[in-house]
């Protein structure tokens, strides 16, 4: 028996939901139990979703697949259409993530089903969890590049048509540095087309993606990227919008909360990227010291050597630099003056020194927690010496609005 598609206003975020009546007539919840997953059919496309039983007919009736917005989104077909819903079968890669917790080397073919477990949704975060921290414990160089290749693979892949398309990328852990940012339109204004996608942040406040959507769109498409790519020589661009190695963007939404960042992992992350990118020569910057990832220079090889055989093996060529990351980033252009400091975060609203203060040749360190800032209230005090930004795009619509019809400004003051 088929059900009807009611798309739902609710936002899962990277997780596919389906919502089902108690009184379900195709799919009764008692043939549920212990299934975690179901597989929604519709159109010759298939789904995997997890399921939530519901007991308000007001949201979902007996003959309704209620599907929350990254599921409608997906499937790809109008409200009112006919699904099909089953229970899913266990995930192909089932046996090799049982095989990696038990501390085994996984093979090519092991590590391509663990991709496309990934790339269709089938695996729970606390399956990707348990893939995760058994690979943070034991991977050999031969899995990282069996991972690149199966992420590459797993999305779209890009194709310029050009010998030489450049890119740039540094691991990143060293606040401020957003070298990237200047690199890549000097690189395009010098005639190499630079295709530049970055990923959101995972270890820190914010990544090279989510800086530069401070100044413009990140979120292109492949038609609109490919659009500025031809006018302007190269881009800045969020890759898991054109489904550049979709793989890792599920990895990245479970690595964060967890702080995993492994080389491995970093190395798989990066170079599948690239690679579906069209990249074919790439500098990369590895900071080390105390305040980067890359504590220690014996790290900073192991993983320069990573990065060395795997880009070989997949043929991008690539350059390294290992660069100083325990000394302060120095504005050189900026003359001795009196500027007013600004913290800013993605998710925030800013909050900015209510005065100016005087930056020398020296590091200078501005605390917010004493002095004052620009405005009414502009940081929140959260215990003695403490304080926190306000949250800024509470509505999770895209946009702030301080005044007028749904505002951000209601739901922090009121």
């Amino acid at each position: 028996m088929l059900l009807t598609v009611r798309p739902l206003a609710i936002d899962t975020f990277r997780e596919n939901t389906v919502l089902l009546s108690r009184d379900c007539r195709a799919l009764r919840p008692e043939r549920l139990a212990g299934v975690r997953k179901v597989e929604v059919r519709a159109g010759g496309r298939t789904l995997m979703a997890g399921v939530v039983i519901c007991d308000d007919p007001a949201l979902v009736g007996p003959d309704e697949a209620g599907l929350t917005q990254p599921a409608f989104r997906r499937l790809g077909v109008p409200a009112g259409s006919e699904v099909r819903i089953t229970p899913a079968p266990p995930p192909r890669g089932a046996a090799a993530l049982r095989a990696k917790i038990a501390g085994a080397t996984l093979s090519d073919a092991q590590v391509e089903e663990v991709v496309h477990d990934l790339a269709d949704h089938r695996w729970s975060d606390i399956e990707i969890s348990a893939f995760l921290v058994a690979c943070a414990s034991f991977m050999t160089p031969e899995e990282t590049l069996a991972l690149t290749r199966a992420m590459a693979g797993a999305g779209r892949r890009l194709s310029w048509n050009r010998p030489l398309v450049a890119d740039k990328h540094c691991i990143g852990g060293v606040p401020g540095n957003r070298t990237s940012l200047i690199v890549a339109p000097v690189a395009a204004a010098h005639g190499l087309i630079t295709p530049k996608t970055s990923s959101r942040a995972i270890t820190s406040p914010a990544g090279t993606a989510d800086t530069m959507e401070v100044l413009a769109r990140v979120d292109l498409n492949e038609e609109e990227m490919r659009e500025v790519v031809e006018r302007c020589g190269g881009c800045i661009v969020w890759g898991g919008r054109v489904n550049l190695s979709p793989v890792d963007d599920v990895l990245i939404s479970v690595e964060r909360p967890l702080s995993l960042d492994t080389p491995e992992q970093m190395v798989a992350s990066i170079l599948s990227k690239k690679l579906a990118a069209g990249s074919t020569h790439l500098l990369l910057d590895l900071p080390s010291g105390p305040g980067s990832k890359m504590r220690e220079p014996g790290t900073a090889l192991r993983l320069r050597k990573l990065f060395e055989f795997v880009a070989d093996r997949v043929g991008l060529k690539v350059d390294i630099v290992e660069t100083d990351g325990s000394t302060p980033i120095y504005l050189w252009e900026l003359s001795r003056d009196f500027y007013h400091v600004s913290v800013r975060h993605r998710n925030h609203l800013g909050a900015m020194t209510a005065t100016s203060q005087y930056l020398g040749t020296t590091p200078s360190l501005i605390d917010f927690t004493a002095i004052s800032t620009y405005g009414t209230d502009a940081q929140k005090q959260l215990v003695p010496g403490v304080k926190g930004l306000w949250s800024g795009n509470t509505r999770r619509d895209g946009s702030i609005k301080y005044t007028g019809t749904q505002n951000d400004r209601d739901i922090i003051l009121l």
